[in-house]
């Protein structure tokens, strides 16, 4: 990139000629350039035929590239994960199980800056040769379809989430990933889905708007899921623990733990000291329900229901607690409507054996809308009754199926009918209303059905409104208007 002028020592100054010099670099390729006569002459002025060492300057030199930047991706720091590491809020509060602070984005939200590649700045070496400049190259991190990169380089979310960067690239992930929750994470609210690759330790709350899955064990905890929970290990809570989710239910067990799922509930192993409400089907084939209740509006399928210890254990199949609360208002309102509207009725025939006066035409004017009224609300009653009744038959089916065995202990309410086994009763076994509505039961093993009332004690199910029933009462309230 340089051209030097070499004078060997004790070369007399008066041999050497500017032209000369010049001749030299045109023989090389050099071009005399005014900035190289310059050097050429300043150098020539410099030398000095007394010093004992070469003389050596550079007179010529060319102009090195300028290579390419390389394209990067910045992501802006506080829109990273943190990991596990508790926040300063979290160590200044007294409360170890605050809720984690999770860096979520936005749609829309800038989340950092793509740098593009520079081409660079070729140069030139000292025969006007052009040396290439190298370009840089583009950036090795892949940027998923979940980040938006604008014209200018800025980077902005497409959807909602948390920002990930690694070896993989960078996106927006709607699925938050934890180690563990403990003390170091506090309780974990997130609008996605969270995977736990280990243990939620007692007394933990974990919220997402969509799934949750824990592959390790569950303390007492709280979970809520928006959609689904699977529980890889279970949930055995000693203090008692809760969970909900808005679809399905799958775990391997659960011991003193409150649920609710609003659609199937799977189990694999065990139900012990529970406290479930199932939307629609209990699918428990391998499991054993030991103590505890369970309510099922579509149906059960289960492996051992009670224990050799002939402990309480409930499990109500065909029953939905919203429709029976909605069946115990309007019955507990039957009594009440009937005394008004017969108090006004009676009134009214009092009434009207009296001799007409401006006030009695107004009392009877009362009376007669009060009646009125009452007829009013009991017809509309009794729609209601008869829109959960069919309600109630689309979404309950009063059916059970035991693998292994029923011990003495077991409760079972199948829709309006209760059933105790006197012993223990060895299946498989299916549990069903037959077409007259009577409780029948089948020996999966050999195909036999017959009522149940032969192998248990069958009994109408107490404190359970009839829809029917309390629709014909109001129906003839009606009538009676």
């Amino acid at each position: 990139m340089s051209a030097s002028l070499v004078i060997a020592p004790g070369t007399p100054r008066g041999d050497l000629q500017e032209a000369d010099v010049h001749g030299l670099l045109a023989e090389r390729g050099v071009p005399i350039s005014p900035e190289i006569r310059g050097s050429i002459r300043a150098a020539l002025a410099e030398y000095s035929d007394t010093r004992p060492e070469p003389f050596v300057r550079a007179v010529a030199s060319g102009r090195a590239p300028t290579h390419g930047a390389d394209g990067a991706v910045a992501v802006m720091r506080e829109v990273l994960h943190p990991g596990e590491r508790p926040t300063q809020e979290k160590r200044a509060s007294n409360d170890h199980y605050s809720r984690a602070r999770v860096p979520l984005v936005t749609k829309g939200q800038t989340i950092g800056r793509l740098t593009l590649p520079t081409s660079g700045t070729d140069g030139m070496d000292v025969r006007g040769r052009v040396v290439p400049a190298k370009p840089g190259k583009k950036t090795s991190t892949v940027i998923d379809a979940s980040v938006k990169v604008l014209p200018d380089g800025t980077l902005t979310a497409t959807i909602d989430g948390i920002v990930e960067l690694d070896r993989e690239g960078l996106r927006v992930s709607t699925t938050l990933k934890l180690d563990t929750v403990d003390f170091s994470t506090g309780n974990v609210e997130f609008t996605g889905s969270i995977q736990v690759a280990g243990e939620v330790r007692d007394g933990f709350r974990v919220g997402a708007n969509r799934d949750i899955r824990v592959r390790g064990l569950i303390d007492a905890a709280t979970l809520r899921a928006g959609r689904d929970v699977h529980l890889d290990k279970g949930m055995a809570c000693p203090n008692g623990g809760s969970l909900s989710a808005g679809r399905d239910l799958r775990a391997a067990c659960l011991n003193n733990v409150t649920c609710e799922a609003a659609r199937d509930a799977y189990i694999d192993k065990e139900l012990q000291d529970c406290r479930l409400i199932i939307g629609r089907r209990l699918i428990a084939p391998h499991a054993a329900i030991i103590r505890g209740q369970a309510t099922v509006a579509a149906g059960a399928d289960v492996g051992t229901l009670g224990c050799e210890a002939h402990a309480d254990t409930f499990l109500w199949v065909a029953r939905a607690p919203v429709i029976d609360k909605l069946a115990q208002n309007v019955s507990s309102m039957v009594p009440t409507l009937t005394t008004r509207h017969q108090e006004a009725k009676h009134r009214l025939d009092e009434i009207l054996k009296e001799a007409v006066t401006h006030k009695t035409a107004e009392r009877q004017t009362e009376l007669r809308f009060a009646l009125d009224s009452a007829s009013s609300l009991a017809d509309r009653l009794s729609k209601g009754c008869l829109s959960l009744q069919e309600w109630s038959s689309r979404a309950t089916k009063p059916e059970l199926f035991v693998r292994r065995e029923v011990f003495p202990g077991a409760k079972i309410t199948l829709g309006m009918w209760t059933i105790e086994v006197h012993a223990r009763v060895v299946g498989p076994l299916r549990f069903f209303l037959g077409d007259t509505g009577e409780v029948m039961v089948t020996d999966l093993a050999v195909g036999r059905t017959r009522p149940a009332q032969e192998i248990a004690k069958v009994g109408a199910s107490p404190n359970t409104p009839r829809l029917d029933e309390v629709a014909s009462s109001l129906r003839r309230l009606k009538r009676a208007a």
